[in-house]
């Protein structure tokens, strides 16, 4: 599915991130919940604790992992740890 933003915006403010569970024994149900949720607006906090919204979606090839899209100006570094609230469930 293709949606376009407002008059004038522009695909370089998305941005993304793959993400999976940190915590191994509890990736089967970020993954099931990925399965259920496709394309859920969720709130994520980074490490300065500043509040961000997002929508995550499931990588189909990548058992656990999903693809979250953004467009604040967050610097997520490789390896980095977010926290997620993902709506009927609480994932850290």
């Amino acid at each position: 599915m293709v949606r376009h933003g407002a008059p004038g915006s522009s695909l370089a403010s998305v941005r993304y991130a793959i993400l999976r569970h940190k915590h191994s024994v509890d990736r089967p149900s970020l993954s099931g919940w990925l399965r259920t949720h496709q394309y859920a607006m969720v709130n994520f906090v980074t490490k300065d604790g500043m509040p961000h919204q997002g929508i995550l979606t499931r990588l189909k090839h990548c058992f656990g992992r999903g693809l979250l899209l953004y467009t604040d100006p967050v610097d997520l570094k490789e390896k980095g740890v977010i926290q997620l609230e993902l709506p009927g469930q609480k994932t850290k």
